[in-house]
């Protein structure tokens, strides 16, 4: 099983990776992939991992060069370590922790938003390895209705389900998204984002490219038993094309 190990960055890199990501996170991403040595990659799912796991990284570029918060900076390191290796009881342990810190701060903006998702996905995860019930997996997260997110890129297909995005058949300006863990043998969340200006592209335009959303979460319940999972439902939703 091939996993994902975040380069130790030099600070002109992390400069220069803080200046590529306020540009374009996936273009970040993508560069990333193609400098670092992490091109060689078996399937969809494990792109998926390795995206959303640079992605998140990417997306607080400027909170590792920046911030003076050393013990911040290494628990976000730490996070992402966890969350790479599926650990979701310590993913959710340091991702409540950072949040914790992150709401006080008007600055951490996008930090927040990042790590409000980060905390359901890590809860997911430990809903589906029965660490936690449905009751509880909900009363941990539900007081998160009615904040902005952002979520990691992913692909844009028609015809899958799997970590990935296509518009629903019921309403042309919302995106779905069915969110996995890297193997696709878990589900973790039904996520529906209504797009509030609407979507511009058509299917085929969109079909193969990267899709990050954002929203605020209107509503969130847990669902199903023999595969129990998180549905999310998300308004006021804009969305980036790369």
């Amino acid at each position: 099983m091939e996993a994902i190990e975040i380069p130790d960055f030099s600070q002109s890199e992390k400069q220069l990776l803080s200046e590529l990501t306020f540009k374009s996170r996936i273009q970040s991403v993508k560069y990333i992939i193609e400098n670092y040595n992490l091109n060689t990659i078996p399937n969809t799912n494990k792109i998926f991992m390795k995206s959303l796991v640079t992605t998140f990284f990417l997306l607080f570029a400027s909170v590792t060069c920046f911030s003076q918060s050393i013990d911040f900076e290494n628990k976000y390191n730490t996070l992402m370590e966890n969350l790479e290796s599926e650990n979701w009881v310590k993913s959710e342990q340091f991702c409540k922790d950072l949040l914790k810190y992150a709401e006080s701060v008007d600055s951490m903006q996008t930090e927040k938003r990042v790590l409000r998702y980060i905390y359901i996905y890590s809860n997911a995860g430990l809903l589906n390895e029965r660490k936690i019930t449905k009751e509880e997996a909900l009363k941990r997260t539900k007081y998160l209705r009615g904040e902005e997110m952002i979520m990691p890129a992913h692909p844009f297909n028609s015809n899958c389900y799997t970590n990935c995005i296509h518009i629903t058949e019921e309403d042309n300006n919302t995106f779905f998204s069915g969110v996995n863990n890297s193997t696709a043998t878990q589900i973790f969340s039904f996520e529906y984002v209504k797009i509030e200006k609407g979507i511009k592209e058509s299917k085929n335009e969109l079909e193969g490219k990267l899709i990050t959303l954002k929203g605020t979460l209107n509503e969130i319940s847990v669902e199903g038993n023999m595969l129990p999972r998180f549905k999310l439902k998300f308004i006021n939703g804009d969305y980036k094309v790369e």
